[in-house]
């Protein structure tokens, strides 16, 4: 009898296992609901299912393959070293042991004598490559989910400040320099501690109408399960929410898809739910033609009414 091969992970692979144990310092912003492209639910749907990692755009892919010569940039502009420690070391947090950081680079100095003391290289230094549009969002400060994951790196590896460089448009760089905010840290911690529970007793939070938590929402439930759940009166206002939104044609998509979300991660993997009012959702399997694009599939959320029920 000869025995199963073993599985051999890649150092990526080993590294992204290793990151669903624990809150990265990226993921800080969608848990405290400033990041533009997802929100907490998507974080926690990739820590408790492999099936639901936040997938990278066109802009992440390509930021991690030119992050190396954004570095060499800022060390040519700037006059700073600039030290590779590894893309899948990951430094946690000395006594909250949920959260980590994986760095860019280390760079060294400090604010008043920009010049590094030797050994002083353990200076976060954090790469982005942004499209050109963007220019404008790097003219004062730094975005705000970047400023996050730069503080969230600060509070990993006990630095007194760090540094955002970001590529824009392919021509030009712009950076900015962050000292510590202890403040902000300590009223973002209980924050992360009290969503890191919530991983841990699989107890997802309310789900939003970002990018990111739609996807995560079908990752984590993309298959129904023909069973009905009971659904309280709570969901039968969401409903009511979600309906009137849908009745008003402009600028609504965003309450749409957020009360969309909460509905289906309520129903979870069931086929229909049913409503105090004697109504039923239904979260049924759709199949999607291709023609110019490939063939899908998604689940459809519907309110149903028994004939006995039904209006007019």
């Amino acid at each position: 009898m000869t025995s199963a091969p073993a599985i051999v992970r890649t150092e990526r692979e080993a590294w992204l296992a290793e990151r669903r144990k624990l809150i990265g310092a990226s993921e800080v912003a969608a848990i405290l609901g400033v990041d533009p492209r997802m929100g907490p639910l998507a974080v926690y749907a990739s820590k408790v299912s492999d099936t639901a990692d936040v997938e990278e755009t066109r802009w992440m892919k390509w930021g991690r393959r030119v992050e190396g010569a954004i570095a060499d940039g800022y060390a040519d502009e700037t006059g700073r070293p600039v030290v590779d420690c590894g893309a899948h070391e990951i430094r946690r947090h000395p006594y909250a042991p949920f959260l980590g950081a994986t760095l860019d680079r280390l760079t060294g100095g400090s604010l008043a004598h920009p010049e590094p003391i030797e050994g002083m290289l353990r200076v976060p230094l954090e790469a982005k490559a942004v499209a050109g549009f963007k220019a404008k969002e790097w003219a004062e400060d730094p975005p705000l989910h970047y400023q996050v994951q730069l503080q969230a790196q600060l509070a990993c590896t006990g630095a007194q400040w760090g540094s955002l460089v970001a590529l824009i448009g392919g021509i030009s760089l712009a950076w900015r320099d962050l000292l510590r905010n202890d403040a902000f840290l300590a009223a973002a911690l209980p924050k992360l501690e009290e969503f890191w529970l919530r991983v841990e007793r699989r107890q997802p939070p309310d789900a939003d109408g970002l990018p990111g938590t739609t996807a995560a929402v079908r990752a984590l439930w993309s298959e129904e399960d023909g069973e009905t759940v009971p659904l309280d009166v709570e969901a039968l206002e969401l409903v009511s929410l979600w309906e009137k939104a849908k009745a008003i044609e402009k600028g609504t998509e965003d309450e749409i898809e957020t009360l969309g979300n909460r509905l289906r991660a309520r129903m979870g993997s069931a086929s229909f739910g049913a409503l105090p009012d004697g109504s039923m959702l239904t979260l049924r399997t759709t199949k999607r033609a291709g023609y110019t694009v490939q063939p899908t599939e998604y689940r459809a959320l519907r309110r149903w009414w028994p004939k006995l029920l039904r209006r007019g």
